[in-house]
């Protein structure tokens, strides 16, 4: 089972279901659930969400790495934090075969390239696409002084990124998910590891044109 919050409501979703079912509340140890594989997907608002982990259920948080999207989740001792890195080119392609089969193939590789593989950009109408590429030429959180050659460095050379701000840093750097190799040469991806990328070409061109030394440095 599934439980997804929207707005007042709790929705329950079965395997066997075509639409969801309203269900109680999701904000309290006694949600109507005994059974330990129920799954709880939320969507924190851009405030947070303040909720108790319900009991015999999973609690998925999923949102930006902004902290006060999640701050309240930090409390519970029992949390886990996982980083999901932006699907590959070979997944978007994927994604567009369902989401949006019209958009040309060459349109679609063209888009990543300049706003990443983020699909709530690639597939949205062409105003929204090019609002999100201005972002990124206008460089708002460089001009606001939120990134710095300092910054732009630690990226490029650690993976690293700490911003008073992430949601306008969004436009050019994103999260990476770290595939390891064990001693037996058998791959996995840790997805504990918060890892830092520029986010498309377009951005790093951007970002190249305002901060050329931090570029020589990093591939020094």
């Amino acid at each position: 089972r599934l439980f997804l919050r929207r707005g007042a409501k709790t929705y329950a979703y079965e395997t066997q279901d075509v639409r969801p079912k309203a269900s109680g509340s999701l904000f309290g140890e006694d949600l109507e659930t005994d059974h330990v594989q129920s799954y709880i997907l939320l969507d924190p608002n851009e405030n947070g969400a303040d909720f108790a982990h319900p009991l015999r259920a999973h609690l998925i948080v999923s949102c930006s790495a902004n902290i006060k999207h999640f701050h309240n989740i930090r409390k519970e001792s029992f949390s886990f934090l996982y980083y999901l890195g932006l699907p590959s080119t070979k997944e978007v392609e994927i994604m567009a075969l369902k989401l949006k089969p019209e958009l040309d193939h060459k349109v679609l590789l063209q888009r990543i390239n300049d706003v990443g593989p983020v699909p709530r950009y690639l597939f949205r109408s062409d105003d929204i696409f090019e609002k999100r590429k201005a972002d990124i030429e206008n460089k708002v959180a460089i001009e606001n002084n939120l990134i710095d050659e300092n910054l732009v460095l630690s990226a490029l050379t650690n993976g690293t990124l700490v911003s008073a701000s992430p949601s306008l840093c969004g436009a050019l750097f994103a999260h990476v998910n770290v595939e390891t190799t064990n001693e037996d040469g058998v791959k996995s991806t840790n997805y504990r590891e918060r890892r830092i990328s520029v986010l498309s070409q377009y951005a790093a061109w951007v970002l190249y044109k305002r901060f050329r030394s931090a570029f020589v440095q990093a591939t020094i």
